[in-house]
């Protein structure tokens, strides 16, 4: 199945009772799945780990097309979230370029899933509870919410845009950032990045759910 999405990442809700862990600035990962962060908790770590953004406010912008209309001005680096489910219970959360292309058929056999049992789009209320923000606004910046049970896959493309634009936890604002600024963020919370062509077949390596 070939996805065009017309609708930024959906649902979230801090997820509760994951198991235990610590990210990269000391806080537990259980103890982060259980205090949902606030955008402007999020815009001040950024500036804690000296990145770089600029945020606007704008009207309620759940969907690409409605996202377009606030921040068309600003060029390229928009991007789309999709939140899937593996059949072992794994959570991946895709985040790309708007104009890229995602086969989720040929994502699941390279990710090591059976052709019977494919990566599947994860419902609102799952989504919620795992990544801790409302529908529409789901970006990388809601991992400041998740467990490590949920893996990012970001768009290699990410790395040729001089900014990249994500809602900070909400879809009534938006923040530029730069992707080298984004793999800061990321790392302080102690993820891996994985950097995805997703115009490629090659296997990519899939972790097992604990």
């Amino acid at each position: 199945m070939l996805l065009r999405w017309n609708r930024l990442a959906c649902d979230n809700e801090r997820a509760r009772g994951r198991g235990s862990g610590s990210y990269a600035d000391g806080r537990s990962s259980s103890a982060m799945a259980t205090a949902r962060w606030t955008p402007d908790e999020l815009l001040a770590r950024l500036a804690e780990l000296g990145v770089e953004t600029e945020t606007l406010n704008h009207p309620p912008a759940p969907t690409c097309d409605e996202h377009a209309l606030y921040v068309g001005h600003l060029g390229a680096g928009q991007a789309k979230q999709l939140f899937l489910r593996g059949s072992g219970g794994e959570f991946f959360l895709v985040s790309c370029l708007v104009d890229t292309e995602v086969n989720l058929k040929q994502l699941s056999t390279r990710l090591g899933f059976k052709a019977s049992k494919p990566l599947r789009l994860s419902s609102y209320e799952v989504m919620s509870e795992q990544l801790g923000v409302l529908p529409g606004s789901v970006t990388p910046f809601a991992l400041v919410n998740a467990g490590p049970g949920v893996r990012l896959l970001l768009d290699a493309r990410f790395k040729a845009q001089q900014k990249l634009l994500f809602h900070p936890l909400t879809n009534e604002r938006t923040t530029v950032i730069s992707c080298a600024g984004l793999v800061v963020f990321l790392t302080s919370l102690g993820r891996t990045v994985e950097w995805v062509d997703f115009s490629d077949a090659s296997p990519l390596q899939r972790t097992e759910h604990t």
